[in-house]
């Protein structure tokens, strides 16, 4: 598929796979119920719904969750289990990293959440991809 698109060929997928659609195609149709709700590059579809990305941190134990969220692009942070993650936007990993060091922690892991088609998809559909 790849070399026929390089060849300037015009190549229609149609998928269920959000993730291969956001590694293969130039432009993606999200059809629900026969009808098109979205039609756009991947990245500008992503972009457009403006999910917020997540910082998911190992070995910050101690941690006020509400230090993180004083970060002007935080919208949240919580504790998952062992973990505290961090949602926004922006140079969030940058700024979280930040903060951390300002504060006297070096995390263990760092495990970023970007958004994705699949994200898209859920928002304009209202449900999960079917396999």
């Amino acid at each position: 598929m790849r070399e026929n698109r390089a060849r300037g060929a015009t190549v229609l997928l149609v998928t269920h796979s959000m993730e291969e659609a956001e590694k293969l195609c130039d432009r993606v149709a999200i059809i629900d119920h026969g009808r098109v709700v979205a039609l756009d590059s991947p990245e500008t579809l992503v972009r457009e719904h403006d999910p917020e990305a997540s910082v998911r941190l190992e070995g910050v134990d101690g941690l006020d969750p509400a230090v993180l969220r004083r970060i002007d692009e935080v919208s949240r942070s919580e504790w998952d289990e062992d973990e505290l993650v961090v949602y926004g936007r922006g140079p969030l990993l940058a700024r979280v990293i930040v903060a951390l060091d300002h504060h006297g922690f070096t995390p263990r892991g760092v495990c970023v959440g970007r958004p994705s088609l699949e994200y898209v998809f859920v928002e304009k559909t209202g449900r999960e991809v079917r396999d």
